[in-house]
């Protein structure tokens, strides 16, 4: 049970971590405000628990109709071109366009960026300040009336210069950006570069399906004669599930330049859900509405275990001698705990006693058997 805790424990970390992004760190350090060539800005540190600066933050002000997002061109980036799932506005300067990709709709300050030399030399001057000064940069934001320049910097000897340096060449770029007209992204634009429809939902099967894992591992009672079977039929349908949600998603994955890292977080969230659930689904169908008339079987005595195993905790089983049909074996299925505690309480506390086994077809065409207990009284 400790390594199935620690398991989804890590998955649900790794989710608010993909959540949250380059962001992480910057709400939980107090701003401090500086300037450099008369521009004022302010800035968050964060550092390490023995002082080590570790990531960096620096925040302008901007006017609140621009919105782009300017980071290292990566090999997914590159990748997602390459399928012509992300559409990237390309500066046609070599050096540019391999050194940064632009994730925007902002239209006019596209064209700005694509039609003035200086300020591309300028950003690529200053990724070269950020290496030389042994930081590295994540992204460069421009959202709600705020510009952010976040940087990597477990290598700075000396914040202060790197502050100023950046500063010195950021100052060319805020000041164009702050003569461009003032025209907001027209509403139909701007509706889709917000992909909340399609973040929620993929959050939403994500939970529900880690819970209905959570509930299947710990509360469920081994029920399936065939239970491989029964989970390749359950991938199956899940996978066609997830294709037919993931065609939906497409839509409402925001702007073209960001497809590609949408459609990664999408495809990590909605298919551990959306598989775990399916298997959760398909499995209450198949046991729960089964009305099919089932064979029972009379077990003279079954016993319970309680065994406790390695990373994995305490479990519960049952054994009892199956004879049905001239076939005999018998069978150790593994129970839950409230099952454990419905077939003891019905033996008066004993840990074994007769017991009625009863074998259903499955509505879904899936054998599965249930135990139940015959009442023991005790004698006075």
């Amino acid at each position: 049970m400790q390594g199935l805790l620690t398991f989804w424990s890590m998955v649900g970390i790794l989710a608010l971590v993909a959540w949250r992004g380059n962001k992480w760190f910057a709400q939980r350090n107090a701003a401090h405000a500086d300037s450099h060539q008369g521009e004022s800005y302010k800035y968050h540190e964060e550092r390490s628990k023995i002082g080590k600066l570790v990531n960096l933050l620096l925040t302008f002000d901007v006017p609140s109709a621009r919105h782009f997002r300017l980071r290292p061109e990566s090999w997914y980036d590159r990748f997602g071109k390459g399928i012509h799932l992300a559409v990237e506005s390309e500066a046609g300067e070599p050096v540019f366009d391999n050194m940064f990709f632009l994730d925007s709709d902002d239209e006019p300050l596209v064209a700005l960026l694509m039609q003035d030399r200086k300020l591309r030399s300028a950003l690529i001057i200053l990724m070269g300040r950020i290496v030389r000064n042994g930081a590295r940069l994540i992204s460069l934001d421009a959202e709600n009336g705020k510009l952010s320049l976040y940087l990597r910097a477990f290598s700075v000897d000396d914040p202060a210069r790197l502050r100023q340096e950046c500063t010195a060449f950021l100052v060319p770029f805020l000041q164009a950006i702050r003569d461009m007209p003032t025209t907001a992204i027209r509403a139909e634009r701007g509706a889709r570069v917000n992909p909340d429809k399609a973040r929620h939902t993929a959050l939403i099967v994500f939970v529900v399906g880690c819970a209905s894992a959570i509930w299947i591992t710990f509360m469920s009672s081994d029920r399936l004669s065939d239970p491989w079977g029964f989970i390749r039929f359950s991938a199956i349908i899940g996978m066609i599930a997830f294709a037919i949600l993931t065609w939906w998603a497409l839509r409402h994955l925001g702007r073209a330049s960001n497809r590609h890292r949408a459609m990664a977080l999408w495809c990590f969230f909605a298919l551990i859900g959306v598989v775990c659930f399916s298997f959760t689904a398909l499995r209450a169908i198949n046991i729960h509405l089964d009305f099919a008339r089932h064979e029972a079987v009379a077990v003279e005595k079954a016993k319970l275990a309680i065994h406790y195993r390695r990373k994995v905790g305490t479990t519960y089983t049952i054994h009892y001698h199956l004879d049905s049909a001239s076939k005999y074996h018998d069978e150790y299925p593994s129970i839950g705990w409230f099952e454990f505690r419905r077939i003891r309480d019905a033996w008066a506390g004993a840990d074994s006693g007769p017991a009625i086994v009863h074998i259903h077809p499955g509505l879904l065409g899936f054998q599965w058997k249930a135990v139940d207990p015959l009442p023991i009284t005790v004698a006075d």
